[in-house]
């Protein structure tokens, strides 16, 4: 499958979200279950700020209070259902998206041993790990509990803008028009902040492959006494990566602070007119209660879903290393190194073999031996022999 643009850097959202898609399209009907669980669940919800307005008007207001009694059963009741059905729904998510998550790892090492050796040789080794271990938990930010977080905050928010735009349409348009203008600053932010956390992302799996590379060849630092370069260069390594995540930082704040700002507006909008409607007897006390507490579903969610934007950033910088490394070419591929052989014997000879990345400088000359059939040939040599070098050539 292919979802490169002739860019890379400059993929779309649209591409990514087709290599979600593409992974989650065998789990189609079990995602199907949760969305119906996760409708209930938040339609349920909406039962407690609607029933405000009888609880106010005619409970408290008409002092029926023999009428509590049931309205408390019912919260109870209503209460169990979205319980359930959100748990219900979070765990075939989860369990989902952990599965996913383990088959994309296993696809990307399995094309990763279809790499050729220079691939290795020019890649950090730890870096290779982070790219299965950690850039593959990207796809569990979108089909796990991120994206089911994300989706119970837009349900909410969908079913509590429709009873609010029933209940005082003009006010409710005002209202909305608030959560448009923190959407537009918040897709800004996240075009912006994607570029930030996919170089961050780069910067991460460089330091954890630098630190990997350190580790296993710390008899080769130690022996060339180069223990304060190695900790120069990663410390220089780390500044870059916190400078690139206070970068990222300061556009995570700037949706946040448009969210915050639409919350507060919106309840001093919500305070005025509705104050204006009690005045004037266009809204009783219940009425008022019922829209302040409706419109908590509306505005709350709308800034979770400003917070969760943020990890759905990181993730799809994680995923547009994991596309990359998908569309590699395997070694067969290579025309230029595919050979096709006829019957073979087995026996491997080499014969006044010379090799040098650098002219004038060789690093294998006139090396000849026959590895037979059915034994063990060792190459045995000090650092820097070559030893590498041959077995890259073979």
């Amino acid at each position: 499958m292919s979802f490169m643009t002739p860019d890379s850097n400059a993929r779309h959202v649209s591409y990514i979200s087709s290599f979600v898609l593409s992974m989650a399209k065998p789990s189609t009907a079990t995602f199907a279950l949760s969305g119906v669980l996760l409708v209930v669940s938040q339609a349920a919800k909406l039962v407690f700020p609607l029933s405000t307005k009888y609880l106010m008007d005619t409970v408290i207001g008409q002092h029926r209070t023999e009428q509590l009694r049931w309205l408390v059963l019912l919260a109870v009741a209503v209460g169990t259902i979205q319980t359930v059905c959100a748990m219900w729904a979070g765990n075939i998510m989860s369990e989902n998206a952990e599965r996913i998550t383990e088959k994309l790892r296993v696809q990307v090492f399995h094309h990763m041993m279809r790499q050729p050796m220079r691939y290795f040789d020019s890649t950090l080794g730890g870096s290779l790990v982070s790219r299965i271990m950690v850039d593959c938990e990207g796809i569990r930010t979108f089909l796990g509990t991120a994206m089911f977080n994300f989706l119970v905050a837009a349900v909410t928010a969908l079913l509590a803008s429709g009873f609010l735009l029933y209940k005082c349409w003009p006010l409710t348009l005002v209202l909305m028009l608030a959560q448009v203008a923190v959407g537009l600053v918040s897709y800004f932010s996240f075009s912006r902040s994607r570029k930030i956390l996919r170089v961050g992302s780069k910067l991460r799996a460089d330091i954890s492959g630098r630190v990997s590379e350190a580790i296993a060849g710390i008899s080769v630092i130690k022996c060339y006494t180069a223990e304060l370069r190695e900790t120069a260069a990663f410390n220089s390594s780390t500044n870059k990566f916190v400078a690139n995540v206070a970068k990222n930082q300061l556009w995570a704040s700037i949706m946040g602070l448009a969210s915050t700002f639409s919350m507060v507006a919106s309840s001093a909008i919500v305070m005025y007119v509705g104050g204006k409607y009690l005045i004037v007897h266009a809204w009783t006390t219940g009425d008022y209660v019922q829209y302040a507490a409706t419109l908590a579903l509306l505005v709350g969610p709308a800034y979770q879903m400003v917070t969760i934007a943020g990890q759905f950033s990181r993730a799809t910088a994680d995923l547009d290393r994991v596309i990359d490394s998908l569309q590699l070419g395997p070694e067969n591929t290579d025309s230029v190194r595919h050979v096709k052989l006829s019957k073979t014997q087995g026996k491997i000879v080499v014969t006044n073999l010379s090799f040098s990345y650098m002219p004038g400088r060789p690093v294998l000359k006139d090396v000849s031996f026959v590895a037979l059939a059915g034994t063990v040939t060792a190459i045995v040599g000090p650092s820097g022999s070559g030893k590498s070098t041959l077995m890259s050539l073979l």
